[in-house]
């Protein structure tokens, strides 16, 4: 499991997973965003954070932010929530090569998926990704 606010996986979280695919033979790569997520909320709010840190995750989600405004009338912040999951399992295959490759040859599945915090439910964004 690789936790990180926004579900952006850096090159730490990126070589957790592939450690995991290459040598511990997983199979499953679930990107799960949720509820009332606090990294979405802030890149929506377009404030400047109080730290580069902070600033860099909100950079990472404010493309899924554009993206939720142009497509999804109603609430921007749950609309980007989604946005998000799909750019992040986006970004997890363009930017490893081993990945990508164990998705083509069918022995990665990626699914994409959202945790709603009040119920307990998880609700696929779509079918999995081979």
């Amino acid at each position: 499991m690789v936790r990180s606010a926004g579900n952006i996986a850096d090159a730490i979280g990126l070589g957790s997973i592939e450690y995991a695919v290459e040598h511990l033979g997983s199979t499953v790569l679930v990107v799960l965003g949720h509820t009332k997520c606090g990294a979405v909320t802030a890149a929506c709010s377009r404030e400047k954070m109080p730290t580069t840190n902070l600033q860099s995750i909100v950079t990472k989600i404010t493309p899924a932010v554009a993206n939720a405004e142009k497509s999804a009338p109603g609430d921007l912040v749950e609309a980007a929530i989604k946005e998000n999951v799909h750019q992040s399992a986006s970004d997890v295959l363009a930017n490893s090569e081993l990945l990508r490759h164990a998705v083509e040859e069918g022995k990665l599945t990626i699914f994409k998926a959202e945790y709603d915090l009040n119920t307990g439910k998880v609700t696929l964004l779509d079918k999995g990704h081979q």
